[in-house]
């Protein structure tokens, strides 16, 4: 059993998770033995198992891994097939794996001899030949047991002894509604606070109507007393008029501060509320870093190796996802350090160094900013092997190739099944390590660095953020629509003269710093269209740049112009736009409108692909097309916005509306080519507004797209007996696949 109950905890958690995959995996594969994907979903599961178990010291739990890399191996490389003997053997070793960890765990002793079964699954017995063979697709031979029917725990018991979901996981995950439900009052309180202005400015206009009665009162009375009799009723009416505004003056006056001194009151309350849930997310490092020290001496000693692993900075507190998250990407570090980077001793004594090696895993914190640093003093990353490794993948062409710079050839080790051992060994990923650790750190907004000098050693530097819930961001104008670029991946703010910019391998160039950078227009990367075309300042000689930073990659953005840099709350993106390109998430601005939070890491792949002109193109100047109409229904002020901004960015005029009333009052009103719905909404749902629509002979014929998280084929036939021409489900929307459908019905 586990000693240490911290330990222990995390491991069961981890394990009953890793299980549950591999499980529905395994059948996923035996029901299609050429699924790739499921082989290496579970080659990467296994993998992670295995250095789980070393950790610990569960030998048999990372044979049994090891195992399952082996057998999956050659089914993702596609040069073998398994057969139902094969996968009879892993859904044994999966059940005793099982057995192992609910022995860590809750000291619960394997009831059959280990290693008589771990031999039948790793060695089984040659198949009978001959008449009394029996095809394996059929039935085992009456001389072979299934591998199933061997001793095993009680496979009717869904949770065994100890082994459940541990009530903290519960708990997290109603920290994350708390949290979400803190980010709504904050937004709520934004918006009393504009309320609360419209209210003010309504009373600034009643002070001026006072003032003028006033004027007006005056000189009536002027009249009256040079004798102009007419005049006297009329000073009566004003007088009334005078003390009704006064006291409707005094009214709004009280109003407006009663909504500022509650709204200070939410303000404090709210800011309390985020405060505290944050912190109770927070947890030290050393829940992290603990856990490495057993699983390098034991690599170490295993490889013949001699490395002193030291950690610093475990006190320093970060979001519990982080921590969660960025342990296994430390773990396939820390392992190809030990592995790859470590000499042998006496590789190092004839190199002059000391024949122990030394690795540090650090961390320092800056601000709102954690920096994880892995270093080691080991060989350092081999240029030229790396060269040869990505040329002979297919990564890179040699002619590319003699084109990179170190950093830039550094990266290449995060490239998918890249690897230059020469030998797979015990240890090593197998070629699925550095580019899950690259996956799962940009996964949490963190970026990952690299600095090596052969024969002296390698530093990995990994950027993460405190906390999920909040971040520093600059906010920019582009094409009218405010963004929001993280403040940790901004290198500076430039001003840029046209004629510095010049074309460079057919891409926009300038010249920062003495280096050669490109630029790109941000509203032809996002393809945001142009909604207050004044903003772009096109007869400016001089544009304004980000210039963005990440993974020793840098690239300068033109924007309209630069808004204001803040600490703004994240919002996840939908279902329906998790798949949008080059945005992470969303926030509302304290003016009330959604901001979409731009992916630094995704916007620097997507510049590939931007092939612009000389300056020029950069920024239009006219648009010729005569724009089409759209009705866009939604309720989701998230959702309204980017497929509004969708649709914008694919020259449509988009007008939008909160629910089916809505729209059809608005369709009544106007002139539309096309309508876009919602389905579910309050008010009235999309289905009932497209009855509705259709009873109106002008527009009979007028297309109809519902865009609907409802998706059975009993619901879509309802969208489309209602009147509806396309019926979209959000579950496996496709931006491509809205604007082809419009196209094509217009």
């Amino acid at each position: 059993m586990i000693p240490d109950p911290e330990l222990r905890e995390l491991f069961k958690i981890e394990f009953e998770e890793n299980i549950q995959i591999l499980n529905s995996e395994l059948l996923k594969l035996e029901q299609n033995n050429s699924d790739s994907e499921a082989a290496g979903r579970m080659m990467r599961v296994a993998h992670t198992m295995k250095g789980s178990a070393r950790m610990i010291g569960l030998s048999g739990v990372v044979t049994l891994s090891h195992f399952f890399e082996d057998m999956l191996g050659a089914v993702k490389g596609g040069q073998a097939q398994l057969s139902r003997v094969d996968f009879n053997r892993m859904y044994r070793a999966l059940d005793i794996i099982k057995d192992l960890v609910v022995e860590a765990v809750a000291g619960k002793p394997l009831d059959y001899d280990f290693n008589a079964e771990t031999e039948k699954i790793l060695n089984p017995p040659e198949p009978a030949t001959g008449p009394a063979a029996v095809d394996e697709k059929n039935e085992m031979p009456d001389n072979t047991a299934p591998v199933e029917d061997q001793p095993a725990t009680d496979k009717n018991d869904p949770a065994p002894n100890g082994f459940t979901i541990d009530s903290i996981r519960v708990q997290a995950s109603k920290l994350d509604t708390l949290m979400n439900l803190s980010a709504e009052l904050t937004i709520s309180k934004i918006q009393l606070a504009l309320r609360a202005r419209s209210i003010e400015v309504l009373g600034e206009m009643l002070e001026d109507s006072v003032r003028d009665i006033r004027e007006i009162e005056s000189i009536l009375r002027s009249l009256e007393r040079s004798g102009e009799t007419a005049v006297s009723g009329q000073s009566a009416i004003t007088a009334r008029l005078l003390e009704r505004f006064g006291k409707a003056h005094q009214e709004m006056t009280a109003i407006t501060d009663n909504f500022a001194e509650d709204n200070s009151r939410i303000g404090f309350v709210s800011h309390q509320f985020e405060d505290i849930i944050r912190n109770l997310r927070m947890l030290p490092l050393s829940n992290v870093f603990t856990l490495f020290p057993r699983m390098v001496r034991d690599i170490a000693s295993e490889m013949g190796k001699n490395v002193d692993f030291t950690t610093t900075g475990g006190n320093i507190t970060a979001d519990k996802k982080i921590l969660e998250e960025i342990r296994d990407p430390l773990m396939h570090m820390i392992r190809n350090a030990v592995d790859h980077g470590i000499e042998s001793p006496e590789g190092r004594m004839s190199s002059g160094k000391p024949a122990q090696g030394k690795i540090t895993l650090s961390a320092t914190q800056a601000a709102s900013n954690i920096r994880i640093v892995l270093e080691d003093d080991g060989k350092g990353l081999d240029d030229e092997a790396i060269k040869a490794a990505a040329i002979k993948k297919g990564i890179i062409s040699p002619a590319d190739a003699e084109k990179l710079s170190p950093q830039q050839l550094h990266r290449l080790i995060f490239s998918p099944g890249f690897s230059t051992s020469k030998m797979i060994t015990d240890v090593s990923g197998r070629g699925v390590g550095m580019e899950v650790v690259q996956a799962n750190i940009e996964k949490l907004k963190g970026r990952i660095s690299i600095e090596s000098t052969k024969g002296s050693g390698t530093r990995f530097i990994i950027d993460l953020p405190l906390s999920l819930a909040t971040i520093r961001v600059m906010i920019a104008s582009v094409s009218g629509y405010p963004c929001a670029v993280p403040a940790d991946f901004i290198e500076t703010t430039i001003l840029v003269d046209r004629e510095s910019i010049f074309t460079m391998e057919g891409k926009d160039t300038i010249i920062h710093a003495g280096e050669p950078l490109s630029i790109v227009s941000l509203s032809a990367l996002l393809g945001t269209g142009r909604r207050t075309p004044e903003n772009l300042n096109v007869n400016s000689s001089r544009i304004e740049c980000i210039i963005i930073e990440s993974q020793g990659e840098r690239v300068a953005f033109v924007v309209d112009r630069l808004l204001d840099e803040q600490e703004v709350l994240i919002k996840p993106l939908g279902m329906m736009l998790k798949n949008v390109r080059n945005v992470s998430g969303s926030t509302i601005l304290g003016s009330g409108e959604v901001c979409m939070i731009l992916d630094p890491n995704d916007l620097l792949r997507s510049v590939s692909s931007v092939h612009s002109g000389a300056g020029a193109s950069l920024i239009e100047t006219k648009e010729t097309a005569v724009k089409k109409n759209i009705l866009l229904v939604e309720d989701s002020i998230t959702t309204r916005t980017q497929e509004k901004r969708i649709l914008e960015a694919n020259g449509y005029e988009v007008v939008t509306a909160v629910d089916g009333l809505d729209g059809l009052q608005k369709l009544l009103a106007g002139e539309f080519d096309a309508v876009v719905s919602d389905v579910e909404m309050p008010n009235m749902d999309g289905l009932t507004m497209t009855e509705n629509i259709r009873k109106e002979k002008k527009y009979s014929n007028i297309p109809i797209v519902l865009v609907t998280s409802l998706s059975t084929d009993e619901q879509k036939k309802r969208g489309l007996d209602a009147g509806a021409n396309a019926y979209i489900t959000k579950s496996g929307f496709d931006q491509s696949i809205l604007i082809e459908t419009i196209h094509r019905l217009i």
